[in-house]
């Protein structure tokens, strides 16, 4: 596919969508997120200090307790895993040499199939209409801010190796995305929509989905499996969001953590009850969970 190369500035383009798009918040930096996994252990330790959770659901308690327990200690018992790479623009160089690995292979891409009145199934179709068909008709998100890619053994299962897992915030729908900043004459027809579908270049109304974690095969150069999360910041509000996730090696295991606020922010001195979700991949998909919801302080 042809490559729309466009550049952006990030200072001057914010100047510039101050005039398109009158109300677009401007960005702050303790918007942005830390620059190490490892600077999230002293969020959790806040956010579980002093909390009264129980465990939620049918999950076996045997299984649960222990990680929030050893969760709550930290220290040595929990690692926060680095990525191998940061990456503020999906074309950054620092992701070129893992692209390269899969040409055509977009990690922050998620295709949801969905029915057409004229399509009963493309199966039996050669690939290429196949391809096309689904192109048309199906939705398609991307990922569009604060990439990581970490190189990782999430499964615990040395015999297979590392996986790779691409983590990406703010899915926006292309099919509702128009490149707003061109004229309609300007719009190329073969658009490389990972350089138009920035946060800082969305209208607060555009259509999107929270952040992933995507466990991908570069070498067969396929989606394995997903795990969507609750986004950290809200980046047209210029403000951290709700929720925090990591990647963590509790125990010898490894699982991503979710903490996630259980609604808006209330009035001063309630506390804001909080979720606490355990996620592990296993056999090739996500298979295990545990959530905690913490108990609501009684006004």
């Amino acid at each position: 596919m042809p490559i729309l190369e466009r550049r952006f500035d990030k200072l001057a383009l914010a100047a510039v969508l101050a005039l398109v798009v009158p109300g677009l918040p401007g960005f702050t930096a303790e918007a942005l997120p830390p620059e190490s996994e490892t600077a999230k252990a002293d969020i959790v330790a806040r956010i579980l200090e002093g909390g009264d959770f129980e465990l939620f659901g049918e999950a076996d308690p045997g299984v649960c307790l222990p990680l929030l327990d050893a969760l709550r200690a930290g220290g040595a018992a929990v690692e926060f895993v680095e990525p191998i790479v940061r990456a503020e623009y999906y074309h950054d160089e620092a992701l070129l040499p893992y692209r390269a690995m899969c040409p055509g292979m977009e990690f922050n891409r998620e295709t949801q199939l969905r029915a057409h009145a004229f399509i009963d199934d493309i199966s039996d179709l050669p690939e290429a209409e196949q391809y096309y068909l689904t192109e048309a008709t199906a939705r398609h998100y991307f990922g569009t801010w604060n990439f990581k890619l970490y190189r990782v053994d999430l499964d615990d299962d040395p015999s297979n190796g590392e996986e790779y897992v691409f983590y990406a915030e703010r899915y926006y729908l292309r099919d509702k995305l128009a490149p707003f900043h061109l004229r309609y004459e300007e719009i190329p027809r073969s658009v490389d929509w990972n350089d138009l579908v920035h946060p800082e270049d969305m209208p607060g109304d555009a259509t999107f989905t929270p952040g992933q974690y995507t466990v991908l095969d570069l070498t067969h150069c396929e989606y394995i499996d997903r795990q969507t999360i609750g986004d950290p910041y809200d980046y047209f509000a210029g403000r951290k969001e709700k929720a925090n996730n990591a990647i963590i090696l509790l125990q010898g295991r490894h699982y991503i953590v979710q903490l996630i606020k259980d609604r808006p922010e209330p009035l001063p001195p309630a506390r804001v009850p909080y979720w606490v979700h355990f996620q592990w991949f296993n056999d090739g998909r996500f298979s295990g969970s545990c959530a905690f919801q913490e108990k609501r302080e009684e006004k």
